[in-house]
């Protein structure tokens, strides 16, 4: 039997199994039921530990990284973080495999250029349930990414960055100010 997959419907709710769940904040709507039982929840990915059978779960979505307070005048994200998860329980411990993507628009520290930056991460993460029916992914998976960001975000390995004279891109050859080292 494979895993039983979770699908994300433009609505903002995840169908798992028969049980809906809301996806984000939804100011003024309440959450719609596709079965006995419903969960509102303020956050991105929200685990039901109940619902994880015994070969494991995939789950996929989107983090808004607004919501996650990812998005600063730094940082700028230009897609959603795509998150694509394995659960698996192991009697009161959560195991979860998961693979993080996202573009960043990013300015080089040291030419001023500006570029896209893919961010790609895979995340091992063990949660001890201790009687929880529900674990929440995201400020897991928010941690993952601030830890791994870099302090001086560079275009390149090699950025030979601006000439302190004339300020041109030495990228782009070297400057007629002499100025080069």
């Amino acid at each position: 039997m494979s895993p039983v997959e979770i699908q994300r419907i433009s609505t903002g709710l995840v169908l798992l199994n028969r049980f809906a769940i809301m996806q984000g904040p939804q100011r003024g709507h309440l959450p719609l039921c596709f079965s006995k039982r419903c969960i509102y929840q303020r956050c991105g990915m929200k685990i039901l530990v109940n619902e994880i059978p015994p070969e494991g779960l995939n789950i996929k979505g989107e983090l808004d990284p607004a919501k996650l307070n990812l998005a600063t005048k730094q940082i700028n994200f230009s897609s959603p973080i795509k998150v694509k998860c394995f659960l698996t329980r192991s009697g009161d411990d959560l195991f979860a495999k998961c693979k993080l993507t996202a573009q960043t628009k990013e300015t080089c520290s040291r030419c001023l250029t500006e570029f896209d930056m893919n961010i790609e991460k895979d995340v091992d993460l063990h949660y001890e349930l201790k009687g929880e029916l529900s674990i929440v992914l995201d400020d897991s998976l928010k941690d993952e990414i601030i830890i791994d960001y870099p302090m001086k975000v560079l275009c390149k390995q090699d950025c030979k960055g601006l000439c302190p004279q004339c300020g041109k891109n030495l990228n782009e050859g070297p400057c007629s100010c002499g100025n080069e080292k």
